[in-house]
Order: structure tokens, then sequence, then C-alpha cells
């Protein structure tokens, strides 16, 4: 599934005419698979996830996931018995978009798997936030305006500077730690 549509695609750099529809798909499909693995090393795709973590006497949690746009819930399994029994209200944590959950007031306690916290991460073509959108465009703008110049063998290459790509895509990067 692309998050990039082919016809906003084509409205971005003024194209009319379809006879290079199929390679316009492989390259937003191609672009947004590179951008995802190798340039902000997370998924953009939208995806369920559930993950467990172990308590640190920390009120802070990070998720394996950035771009998180939901928390279906943060339970916590207080007596060890694998069953995860305590819904935390959604006032008693903030969560952030990068995929950072931290508690409002006290601590998770010292326990492996203590947490567990079901989520959606990624984005679907209709929420994808525009300054995203635009920069994917201009990646995709210039595979493309290289691809033509392979063909003909004339123009000057990418149209878009790459430090103008790197600024956009710099609050997406997931950092590891």
């Amino acid at each position: 599934m692309s998050l990039i549509v082919l016809a906003d695609f084509k409205a971005f750099i003024h194209m009319t005419e379809d006879y290079d529809d199929v390679l316009l798909q492989n390259i937003i499909d191609a672009e947004e698979l590179n951008v995802a693995n190798n340039r902000i090393h997370q998924s953009l795709e939208q995806t369920g996830t559930t993950e467990y973590h172990d308590g640190d006497r920390t009120n802070t949690i990070i998720l394996n996931n950035g771009l998180v746009t939901a928390i279906a819930h943060v339970k916590t399994d207080d007596d060890c018995d694998g069953t995860y029994e305590t819904t935390l209200d959604t006032d008693e944590y903030v969560w952030y978009e990068n995929g950072m959950i931290q508690l409002h007031a006290g601590w998770f306690q010292a326990q492996k798997k203590l947490i567990e916290v079901k989520y959606t991460h990624g984005y679907t073509a209709g929420m994808l936030p525009v300054d995203l959108k635009f920069t994917l465009m201009k990646i995709i703008a210039n595979t493309y305006q290289k691809s033509r110049i392979a063909i003909e063998d004339e123009g000057t290459g990418s149209i878009f500077s790459q430090k103008e790509i790197e600024d956009g895509l710099k609050k997406y990067r997931r950092i590891s730690i």
C-alpha cells in the first residue's frame, strides 16, 4: 500500500500524461520503503503492535516504534501471574509520537514483563503529515528525474537538494539508544 497516491504525485510534478504511471508507481513504492528502512529506520505504514516491557523503577517506557498515532491500552501485571489485570487510565500517563510513555506520578516497579502496551504506529495515505508527504514527494521527484536523465541523457539531475530532504526527514528519524 502506497502512502503517496499516484494522482497526488502527478499533480505535484504537474504531469497529466499517463505513459509513465507504472514507472512512477514503482518509484513511489521503492522510495517509501527506502525511506522507512534506510533513512528514518521505522515503518511508515500503519500497524497495530503489542509490546511487553520490564519495569525498572522509572516513570518512562520507550516503545520499539515511533510515529505512534494511538495508544489502545497500557496494562500492568502487578501480581506476576502473567495476566495484565490493571489498566492505567489515560490521565495517569502521557504518550508521545516518538514512542515514549511517561507516568504523571510514581514509577513502574522493578519486574520482568510488567507492562503491556497495545498501540498503533505509522500512517495511512489520508493521515500522512503534510511535511512528511511533501518530503517524500521531493525524494520521488528526484528519483524520477534521475530516471528520465538516464533515458534521455539530458538535464541536471536532482530537483531538490539533499539538505532540503534531510531537513524534512529529521524529525521522523528513529534514534536508537
